[in-house]
């Protein structure tokens, strides 16, 4: 039996909701249903056998694997940010014409558009 904590490295708080699985030491699942979340405490408790991979993943953080001990195993995962190449934004709003606004960064604005259709086209 392992438990353990994941924590967020930037501020040092739990994440509650993360996932903690089975895996090979890419970090790659082994199995959709080997795997457990952590608690509203960032706690978890997993059954693993001794030198098994478990890897450590949330959305927006890069995961985390780490060989199966008995005890406690810790989590702590980085905030991971990703750049956009050149990305263009179609979006119909009622009542008026598409219109394209290219470099666009996309966060709040997508609902500050309030638009019925909006198309996301990232250019290679």
């Amino acid at each position: 039996m392992i438990t353990g904590k994941v924590i967020d490295g930037q501020y040092n708080e739990t994440l509650p909701g993360a996932n903690v699985y089975f895996s090979d030491a890419a970090g790659t699942p082994g199995s959709a249903t080997n795997g457990t979340a952590t608690d509203a405490n960032g706690n978890y408790t997993f059954n693993a056998v001794y030198g098994q991979y478990l890897t450590a993943s949330f959305v927006g953080y890069k995961r985390v694997t780490k060989t199966a001990a008995d005890g406690v195993i810790n989590f702590t995962l980085q905030p991971e940010s990703i750049t956009l190449p050149e990305f263009e934004v179609i979006a119909n709003r009622p009542g008026t014409s598409f219109w394209t606004t290219k470099n666009m960064l996309i966060g709040a604005a997508a609902i500050a558009i309030a638009a019925t259709l909006v198309i996301f086209t990232l250019r290679r």
